[in-house]
């Protein structure tokens, strides 16, 4: 009784904690998650507390849904579609050169297996959209830059774990290429059409309540609902949720008689709560389980799986970046800089590299460098890329 006693007030305390540093963080113009991510590394340091198990499906389960939801029920949809062409040339053949890029280089420099560097090039080729999301947010950039990056984050993670586990799934099998490319359109249009039905259904719901806890408590459903229904399915279940969001909020929005009066603002509210709580829980156990992922036991897989994250997203940036012209989206070399520096990791590789079992090949290497890769792209893009936007002229105010 004693040990959960203490787990528990531990856990209230970090929350109390964390509630006041993102309190003060916002007055000191510091992004809350950085913030709560180098308190856990020094608590962690410290040895005050002891390693929190963050397992993926904690992460998964807890801490993906409402972020992802809140990000995708708060978008602009319009400018969203507006920028359509570049946001889907970001988040799918980016994803894939950066996979490839990056793994390319940990192969050839560190030496790793093709297919395992192949793998470790997927889990960090997707930039996280709950570390964009809460940089970009305080930024305050041109809009249709901001909606670009943003819309990326959200989607090319979907598109980084679907190739992630059929990367997994070839390691000491045989790869079918065939297969690959059928189970990835399948399980990307597969969750969007689980999210879809899953959202459209949900506002009928939201329809029929005259209340606001019953409308909220619709909301929450539909968020884990499209998530499980999702992975049930063995579909994606991030692009499901992705999907059920963005529904709930077209039909909220656009037809006024789904929300009751007030109640819009009152769902705006509660995932802005529950991703804010969720981002600080997260970030601040990420920083506290660091010492536990061997980061000192492997500096040299760290220090190249670094450079991996970096080149690939070079290659986005400003290769891909410079095709977007031709689609309606033509990006300024400031923009290309803040598309490149802003690329930051988070949640989604972590997910991944602690999905991988106990026995995987080479784990241990892939789990110290995706944490490096994490602390590297939060911490030091993190601190930098307001200071590069401004100078950049592209963030107003300070």
């Amino acid at each position: 009784m004693r040990i959960v006693m203490g787990t528990l007030e531990l856990s209230l305390i970090l929350l109390i904690v964390a509630a006041v540093v993102g309190v003060v963080s916002r007055h000191l113009r510091l992004p809350y998650t950085l913030a709560l991510l180098l308190l856990g590394l020094a608590l962690g340091a410290t040895g005050i507390t002891r390693p929190l198990a963050l397992s993926s499906q904690v992460i998964l389960l807890l801490f993906l849904p409402p972020l992802l939801f809140e990000a995708a029920f708060r978008l602009d949809l319009r400018l969203l579609w507006a920028r359509r062409r570049g946001v889907l040339a970001l988040a799918l053949p980016g994803v894939l050169l950066a996979a490839v890029v990056g793994g390319a280089l940990v192969h050839w420099a560190a030496g790793l297996p093709w297919i395992i560097a192949l793998l470790f090039g997927a889990m960090i080729a997707a930039t996280d959209p709950v570390a964009v999301l809460a940089i970009f947010r305080q930024l305050r950039v041109d809009k249709s830059l901001s909606v670009l990056i943003e819309g990326e984050s959200l989607f090319n993670d979907g598109t980084a774990l679907v190739l992630f586990v059929t990367l997994a799934g070839a390691v000491g099998g045989s790869f079918n290429a065939g297969y690959a490319v059928g189970y990835f359109c399948l399980a990307v249009l597969g969750g969007a059409a689980v999210g879809f039905a899953v959202g459209y259904v949900g506002h009928f719901l939201i329809a029929l309540v005259e209340e606001h806890l019953g409308e909220m408590l619709v909301s929450v459903a539909v968020a884990y609902g499209a998530f499980l229904a999702g992975d049930q399915l063995h579909l994606s279940p991030v692009i499901a949720v992705l999907a059920a969001g963005m529904t709930l909020s077209h039909f909220g929005r656009t037809r006024g008689w789904v929300f009751s009066d007030g109640s819009e603002r009152l769902l705006d509210d509660l995932w802005e709560f529950l991703a804010f709580t969720a981002n600080a829980a997260l970030f601040l156990m990420i920083g506290l389980t660091v010492r536990t992922t061997g980061l000192t036991q492997h500096p040299f897989y760290v220090a190249w799986g670094i450079a991996a994250a970096l080149v690939g997203r070079v290659v986005v940036a400003y290769g891909l970046g410079t095709l977007l012209g031709p689609l309606g989206f033509a990006l300024t070399w400031a923009e290309r800089h803040v598309l490149f520096w802003g690329g930051l990791r988070g949640a989604v590789a972590l997910v991944a590299a602690l999905s991988l079992p106990p026995d995987f090949p080479y784990r241990a290497q892939l789990l110290a460098m995706t944490y490096g890769v994490v602390l590297f792209t939060v911490i030091v893009e993190g601190l930098t890329i307001g200071p590069l936007a401004r100078r950049l002229g592209l963030r107003r105010g300070p």
